[in-house]
């Protein structure tokens, strides 16, 4: 029997992309504050081992809900990978209408690029996690060989991921404080 194959990257990335669509789309009506200018409370925030603990332990708990989602028929997987495109259109969105796309941009770019490959990371695990346990239970002679590829794949995304979400704790607590305080002191 043959089993069509679900391209669980692209899954990931559309529903990322498509959240972050209507987030953008939605932006200037939904945030009631609008961006102006000024330096958010992380340019504020001095550079502390704790800062960076809180920023990494939100992402990995995000991290977690992403790939062991996978588990509950990925519908969490799913909803924090929405949610997450979401709240960066909802932002995006709002610096545009603003005039003041630039505040987002180094607010989230530097951080933002490696900690939302490694959440699409996480939510590609995820999906690929479900995928695999409904074929298993559906062909009871699934290929081993297939799985167990499957399975290195998915443990080589994840590491994977968690390094991303660890460089970009790292930058969100040292890199982007300094940046805003170089552009408003």
């Amino acid at each position: 029997m043959s089993h069509r194959s679900i391209d669980t990257d692209s899954i990931a990335a559309l529903v990322f992309g498509i959240s972050c669509i209507i987030g953008c789309i939605e932006g200037p009506f939904s945030i009631n504050t609008i961006l102006d200018g000024s330096p958010s409370t992380s340019a504020n925030m001095t550079i502390s081992s704790s800062y960076f603990l809180d920023i990494l332990v939100h992402n990995l708990s995000v991290l977690v809900i992403l790939v062991v989602g996978g588990l509950l028929i990925a519908l969490p997987t799913v909803l924090t990978l929405y949610i997450n495109g979401y709240v960066l259109g909802l932002l995006v969105g709002n610096g545009i209408t603003s005039g003041n796309l630039y505040v987002v941009i180094i607010g989230i770019m530097p951080h933002g690029i490696f900690e939302f490959v490694g959440m699409l990371f996480g939510g590609i695990v995820g999906l690929s996690l479900c995928h695999m346990m409904f074929r298993m239970l559906s062909d009871r002679s699934s290929n081993i060989d297939a799985e167990h590829q499957l399975v290195e794949c998915m443990i080589q995304k994840s590491v994977l991921a968690l390094l991303l979400i660890i460089i970009a704790a790292l930058i969100e607590c040292t890199f982007t404080p300094i940046l805003w305080r170089c552009l408003y002191d």
